[in-house]
């Protein structure tokens, strides 16, 4: 499920995804697997999006007798040690500004349904190293010895780039572009817009596209301008001081004023587009001071990330951080309102097959019922009835049960892209409003 979660991220990053535990196949435990399944991901997630690519995620779940341990440990970018334990506030970006968006909601919701189960969670950290983060949750394990191993055992590559390179197709017909961002749902998403007149190569920060360019031919070159490692406007001053490689034609992508970037004829760039870019419109009318047009597009779009605007935007003419608060109370709202009936769904799939295996016991009973009953020979007729019932509130049970647990899957990937456009969508609102103020 990881895997079939996080394949499309993984594989454009080229990351490497192990796994340990020293839980044996036969280990079965009683636990709030939402909420697990919520941190798991969360962190993992986490990991994908600070990582750089060509690296390796490590996954561990290991057992003692009273606690369940979990480890994500990444090769990434690491965070100074002064904000480690800021990480795990809402919308936090770092000083360094190492990239384009914030930890966001994810590393929040994480701490907090950590602290709601009783245990607690670790960050150790270094710049240009990586990430781990630990997780200690409350669990008593029963037959403790018989269930896990006391072996160290060895990591297992479970997700892995199924395309190698000889297999990638590419048009040779299409002009060669390079493509640079650092946020991998931008690049999937720009891969499906550019593929079908453009032969893309991607690339996630300034350093790795440098690289590339100057091991390659490109006809364009379209690029993010914050990034990490090298931004996007460190990246163009190194193309430009090759002069082999200064006339490739240039795009900037960004939410910033063209007119704000120092020495754009020094650059020498062709254009820039505006992100993000299924909200440019509000954003751009804000950039023209058109507050009430922007308004009018929040209230007639009217889903969660124009009402979170909506509200900074009726309070733009206070202090940013007055702003950045009254956009973090509507998308708690909108949070709550989003997942509110995920737990009713989640019941529900949990329930409905131990119904159906409650019909299933009333159903026996009543054909043993039938049995002591009758005196003399029992029919098959006699018995059909209770078998009926039993093998009849069984399907009906797991039927019920099957449909809410894909629907409950189905819904909470739906959540979870949702939030993360909010956060993505807020950060360049507020990025948009310090250049204004």
């Amino acid at each position: 499920e990881i895997c079939s979660t996080f394949m499309a991220n993984l594989e454009i990053k080229n990351i490497k995804l192990y796994f340990k535990t020293n839980a044996e196949k036969s280990l079965e435990i009683n636990y709030d697997v939402e909420s697990l399944m919520i941190i798991v991901n969360n962190l993992i997630s986490n990991a994908i999006k600070y990582s750089n690519s060509n690296t390796s995620i490590y996954f561990t779940l290991n057992f003692t007798k009273s606690k369940m341990l979990l480890m994500v440990k990444d090769e990434g970018f690491g965070i100074a040690k002064g904000e480690k334990d800021k990480v795990f506030s809402r919308f936090y970006q770092t000083e360094s500004n190492l990239t384009n968006s914030g930890f966001g909601i994810g590393l929040s919701l994480t701490n907090n349904l950590i602290k709601k189960l009783n245990g607690t969670i670790d960050l150790e950290t270094e710049l240009n190293v990586g990430s781990v983060f630990k997780v200690e949750l409350p669990l008593i394990i029963t037959d403790f010895n018989l269930n896990t191993t006391q072996f160290d055992t060895q990591y297992e590559l479970i997700c892995l780039n199924n395309h190698t390179e000889s297999e990638i197709k590419t048009n040779e017909k299409l002009p060669k572009a390079l493509v640079v961002d650092d946020n991998t749902e931008m690049i999937i998403y720009l891969k499906e817009i550019f593929s079908n007149f453009l032969d893309c190569t991607f690339a996630f920060n300034g350093k790795e596209a440098l690289q590339l360019v100057k091991n390659q031919s490109f006809e364009i070159i379209i690029s993010d301008l914050k990034m990490p490692i090298m931004s996007g406007i460190e990246f163009k001053e190194e193309v430009n001081k090759d002069d082999s490689l200064k006339d490739i034609p240039f795009i900037f992508m960004t939410s910033i004023f063209k007119g704000s970037i120092k020495d754009t004829d020094l650059l020498n760039f062709v254009d820039y587009i505006e992100k993000p870019f299924k909200t440019d419109e509000i954003i751009s009318r804000v950039k023209n001071d058109d507050i009430n047009g922007a308004k009018l597009i929040c209230n007639d779009t009217n889903n969660p990330v124009s009402r979170m605007i909506l509200k900074g935007l009726n309070k733009f003419n206070t202090s940013l951080k007055n702003i950045e608060t009254s956009i973090e109370n509507v998308g708690k709202i909108e949070i709550y309102n989003l997942e509110k009936n995920l737990s009713l769904l989640a019941t529900i799939s949990g329930a409905a097959p131990m119904i159906g295996f409650l019909g299933t016991v009333t159903g026996m009973i009543q054909a043993f019922i039938s049995i002591a009953e009758e005196e003399g020979a029992v029919s098959p007729k006699l018995l059909s009835s209770g078998i009926y019932e039993a093998m009849l509130t069984t399907a009906a049970g797991l039927f019920v049960g099957i449909i809410a647990y894909l629907s409950y899957n189905y819904l909470v990937s739906r959540v979870e892209k949702l939030i993360h456009k909010m956060e993505y969508t807020t950060i360049e609102f507020i990025e948009t409003l310090q250049s204004k103020k």
